[in-house]
C-alpha cells in the first residue's frame, strides 16, 4: 500500500464507534477536557487520533522545556482529577491497541 492509499484509508475508513467503547465516566471525563464523544457517530483513525491528541495537550511533566509547556493545558482547570486523567490516557490508549489491527497495514508494500 502505497502513502496515498494509506492516508486515503487513514482519514475515510470508519473503525470505532466511541460512544460504544466508553461508558459514562469516560465521556463525562472527556467532556471537562472539552472533547465531545457523538453519540452514533463511527470515527477514523485520524479522528481517533485527534482526540487523543487533545488529551494528551494535558500532560505536563517536569522535564518538559519552556516551549513544551507553551503549548501543555493546565489540568487544574477542567476540574479532571490526575488520577482520572491518567484512567482515560490509559483507556484510549487500550482503544488504541484493540483497534490497532484494522489500521497497521504497512504504507509502503513491495
Amino acid at each position: 500500500m502505497g502513502f496515498k492509499e494509506w492516508y486515503e484509508e487513514y482519514t475515510t475508513k470508519k473503525i470505532i464507534n466511541l460512544y460504544d467503547e466508553l461508558n459514562e465516566k469516560d465521556i463525562n471525563i472527556l467532556k471537562k477536557l472539552g472533547i465531545k464523544i457523538e453519540k452514533n457517530k463511527v470515527y477514523t483513525e485520524s479522528e481517533f487520533e485527534i482526540i487523543r491528541m487533545k488529551v494528551l495537550r494535558y500532560y505536563r511533566s517536569k522535564d518538559m522545556t519552556k516551549e513544551e509547556l507553551k503549548y501543555a493545558k493546565i489540568l487544574k482547570f477542567t476540574k479532571v482529577s490526575k488520577k482520572d486523567y491518567y484512567y482515560i490516557i490509559d483507556k484510549l490508549e487500550n482503544l488504541d491497541q484493540k483497534y490497532y489491527k484494522y489500521y497497521s497495514k504497512k504504507i509502503f508494500e513491495d
